[in-house]
């Protein structure tokens, strides 16, 4: 997903373009798309074990409480992983979570 301040209100990206997840299939063909970042846009990239994480009754966190984590936030990855694991509280995770966070700042910053 990636992040764009919009005059103080964050529009949110999804980098959506392809198909299955990456490596499932061997011989898959996926396409390929781009997108210019600018200053001040926030990229987050995840796997699945972080927008699926579960709590100890089986709901999942989501992409919803994701965005919400991620919105208005100058430390994105430390504030992800504090509220996600708040989330899930101790309960065992059945995949990896993976969490990717740049931003472009420009020269002055």
């Amino acid at each position: 997903m990636l992040f764009r301040d919009k005059q103080g209100c964050w529009e949110v990206i999804r980098l959506d373009v392809g198909r299955t997840v990456v490596g499932l299939i061997e011989t898959f063909p996926y396409q390929q798309a781009s997108v210019t970042m600018a200053p001040g846009d926030t990229l987050v990239a995840f796997t699945d074990g972080i927008s699926e994480a579960m709590n100890r009754s089986d709901d999942e966190w989501g992409e919803a409480a994701l965005i919400q984590s991620v919105e208005g936030c100058s430390e994105v990855l430390d504030r992800v992983l504090k509220d996600c694991d708040h989330f899930v509280a101790g309960a065992r995770q059945h995949d990896d979570m993976t969490l990717l966070v740049m931003r472009v700042i420009s020269q002055g910053d």
